[in-house]
């Protein structure tokens, strides 16, 4: 029913032209108007409803999976950029010709350099060849760095020792001396300028007149002179 047919029932109806079967007609079909209306508008309340939920639906769902991959990203970058564990240090005991002598702590794996480095260095009157820079610390050592005057005075005390030491050795490796009252004709002959003749004379010499009293009673024996006597003196005994 179009607006103008409408609006010449509206006119007829205020006009009284319609009987009670064209009213109530007219009541019915008021009736099945505003029911459709009624639908229309409800249909359309629901599918606006409907949108703005789905609207809401999608917006909480890339709001979740943003923060999933937030969360995500997050535990990655705290996994990539864990900090590797402190080093262990130790501590050691730094004297001498250093700026700063005292007790340090370094690394387990350090130096001696290191140590002398956390010491405030070498100062001027330090000896550093009397160290070795390069050797391992250990925990709770000391090290001690010398000066020049104490290296210099240690390595001529070294040198001294050596020279006695060299001499004792000398002296200890020196052949022993033959006593010319005990030894036989064998013993004698090893001594550098006794031979088996002389050797023989001195045993029947002894044997004869008794024992020597000294090295220089070997001149009493025929064929030793005072001069031959001195080639061999040294190495005889009473």
């Amino acid at each position: 029913m179009d607006r103008d047919s409408l609006y010449d029932l509206k006119q007829r109806i205020g006009a009284g032209k319609l009987g009670a079967p064209a009213i109530i007609a007219c009541a019915i079909i008021a009736i099945v108007v505003a029911v459709y209306a009624g639908t229309y508008l409800y249909d359309a309340a629901n599918a606006h409803s409907f949108a703005i939920e789905s609207q809401n639906q999608e917006s909480a769902s890339s709001g979740s999976i943003a923060s999933s991959s937030d969360a995500s990203a997050s535990a990655t970058d705290g996994l990539g950029t864990s900090s590797e564990p402190a080093p262990v240090l130790i501590l050691i005991d730094v004297e001498g010709a250093v700026d700063s002598p005292g007790i340090v702590s370094v690394p387990e794996d350090a130096r001696v350099n290191d140590a002398v480095a956390a010491a405030g260095g070498l100062s001027d009157e330090a000896a550093p060849g009397a160290l070795n820079l390069a050797q391992k610390v250990h925990d709770g050592e000391q090290i001690f760095v010398p000066t020049l005057e104490q290296a210099s005075a240690s390595s001529a005390e070294a040198q001294s020792a050596g020279a006695a030491t060299a001499g004792s050795t000398a002296s200890s490796q020196a052949p022993a001396k033959v006593n010319i009252n005990t030894a036989d004709e064998a013993a004698l002959q090893t001594v550098t300028g006794i031979g088996p003749s002389t050797a023989k004379k001195i045993v029947a010499d002894r044997t004869k007149n008794g024992p020597f009293a000294s090295v220089d009673d070997l001149t009493r024996v025929s064929g030793i002179g005072e001069k031959k006597l001195e080639a061999f003196r040294d190495q005889l005994c009473v």
